[in-house]
């Protein structure tokens, strides 16, 4: 509850930003909170529903002081905050820090929050240890929480590990005991130069972009123990070294944005600009026949690239072995393909019908239920098409050889067809033979996706009006569904292989999406309240108490 508060009610801004974070952190949360503090007041926060709801069932009287009064915590709430955390061998380290505004009153706040004794002084810092091996400490002005974990990444399914072996570190691994807590903490207010996360240019960059909120994600230190068996058979492990992804995020009038770049290490980062993909074609995307579209998401890729991307990681073994189960090659996909790909999904309803099974006793029993219908529409370009003819086939064969040669009466009947240099595949034949037409429809989302290699369009509005048919059967679901579509508007996102934005725009477009977002929760809570209230007085969801007697409850003999 502290971070919370202090994360909505921070001011200004700071200078040093990442001093105090190692240059090999896996993951790094930055909280500008000048920017938030601009945007939505503690004030507008204390007075939603759903806050005043939480704060009511809160007991602790340290938690509720903080609700009421963030600042009491004697932590600095005109400065930044920060998050990282690093992993290191079988441990994975993680840290919340910030500045401080009044040491003696952040000393009492922590005592009464970790329910310790008094602080000592370690490495000329001040040290408060609590019962579960982590620290807090401070300095000059400066408050670094200090934790540890068993290293999540080892109990990935993809590093190999078997679900009891999880389950025995999960109750045998121990945190860091406090000493090595301290000594990090130490080396952390000691870090300088090239070892401070602050001297790399890429996080400097990162901080001067606009955003109420930042995040570095280091993919070298973040993934690669989740691979660790996949990683020894390839050349993966290699590739994502150095790799860093990093994001800026804003909460805008009538739009949230995510605004993201990656940096590549020298090998991937002249692949990409050896490889680099084309826009997609917008007259494409335009013969989407339907006017009732719910997401399209559409790619352009160089075939070529993949042949040469599987042979850098060293999966060519493994994948000239699948295909040539299937009697393909690699080359011949690289030959069949022109590299677009696109997908849509449009016109979703739901239709009420009933449903009749036999019973254990030879009777039938019927009973109401929702179906869902949409139409789902794929299309990818075909550079060679005997070569794709025959990657059809194979593909056909294998299905076949799955399905026994029988298909379920609960999939789909497919219709596809291969014209004019698509390949084009749907649930709808109508829709498919529309594509193949070759007809140009003035789509309006067009315009805000055109021009990249990767775009991805949901139109939120229709995906609601979809799912509303099917959910909406009583009152509280349909206040629900209409706060939602009064909040929700689109998602438009952009990329190619360096830099990506994504968009959720809102149907109100002149109010801040931080305020349209705590105004949203607030209807929520109040819709939730009511049916809680309604459900406490209908005796219909009350219990049925048991009156049966022992006598009649006893069982016949």
């Amino acid at each position: 509850m502290a971070a919370a508060a202090i994360f909505f009610s921070s001011c200004n801004s700071k200078s040093d930003i990442g001093g105090y974070i190692p240059e090999d952190a896996a993951l790094v949360l930055h909280i500008n909170s000048a920017s938030l503090s601009s945007k939505i007041t503690w004030k507008e926060i204390q007075a939603a529903e759903w806050f005043r709801q939480f704060q009511k069932e809160e007991t602790d009287s340290l938690a509720q002081k903080i609700m009421q009064d963030p600042a009491s915590s004697g932590i600095d709430t005109e400065k930044d905050l920060l998050f990282f955390v690093r992993n290191s061998g079988r441990y994975s380290y993680y840290s919340f820090q910030g500045s401080l505004k009044d040491e003696a009153a952040f000393e009492s706040f922590c005592k009464k929050m970790m329910k310790t004794a008094e602080a000592s002084e370690k490495d000329g810092m001040s040290v408060l240890e609590s019962e579960e091996s982590d620290i807090v400490t401070w300095k000059n002005n400066y408050f670094i929480f200090l934790g540890s974990s068993p290293n999540i990444r080892s109990f990935s399914p993809l590093a190999g590990n078997r679900p009891e072996e999880y389950e025995e570190k999960r109750y045998h691994e121990r945190k860091l005991p406090t000493d090595s807590l301290v000594a990090y903490a130490s080396s952390l207010y000691a870090l300088k130069g090239k070892k401070s996360l602050a001297a790399d240019s890429r996080f400097a960059a990162l901080i001067k972009e606009p955003g109420d909120m930042h995040y570095w994600m280091n993919g070298g230190n973040f993934y690669s123990g989740m691979l660790n068996n996949f990683l020894s058979l390839t050349k993966l492990g290699t590739l994502l070294e150095g790799n860093v992804q990093t994001g800026a995020i804003n909460f805008d009038n009538g739009k949230i944005s995510i605004k993201s770049r990656a940096y590549y290490n020298k090998e991937l980062n002249d692949f990409y600009k050896k490889f680099t993909p084309k826009n997609v074609d917008a007259d494409a995307l335009a013969k989407i026949s339907s006017q009732n579209i719910i997401g399209v998401m559409a790619m352009n890729y160089p075939p070529e690239g993949i042949k040469e991307f599987v042979k850098m990681v060293g999966a060519d073994g493994f994948v000239n072995s699948f295909f040539g189960d299937i009697g393909y090659s690699l080359e011949e996909f690289v030959k069949a393909n022109k590299g677009d790909v696109i997908l849509s999904v449009s016109d979703l309803t739901s239709t009420k019908t009933t449903e009749t099974y036999g019973g254990p006793d030879g009777k039938s029993f019927s009973y109401p239920v929702t179906k869902t219908n949409m139409k789902v529409l794929f299309a990818t370009s075909v550079n060679d098409k005997a070569a794709f003819d025959k990657l059809v086939s194979a593909a056909q064969q294998q299905f076949d050889k799955l399905s026994g040669g029988e298909v379920s009466n609960e999939l789909p009947e497919i219709s596809y067809t291969l014209k004019d240099g698509w390949f084009v595949a749907g649930n709808s034949k109508e829709q498919v033979d529309a594509y193949t037409a070759g007809n140009k429809n003035n789509h309006a989302f067009i315009e805000k996706i055109k021009g990249h290699p990767i775009c991805l369009y949901i139109d939120l509005q229709k995906l609601i009006d979809g799912f509303g048919g099917m959910t909406a059967e009583e009152d509280h679901e349909k206040k629900m569904l209409d706060a939602s579509k009064k909040m929700w508007h689109e998602v438009v996102m952009t990329s190619d292989a360096f830099e990506s934005n994504m968009e959720i725009h809102l149907a109100d477009k002149n109010t801040n999406s931080l305020k349209q977002l705590n105004g949203y929760f607030d209807s929520l809570t109040k819709i939730m309240n009511e049916r809680r209230q309604q459900m406490a007085g209908d005796t219909d969801f009350r219990p049925v108490p048991d009156t049966t007697t022992s006598a009649e409850a006893a069982p016949v003999k």
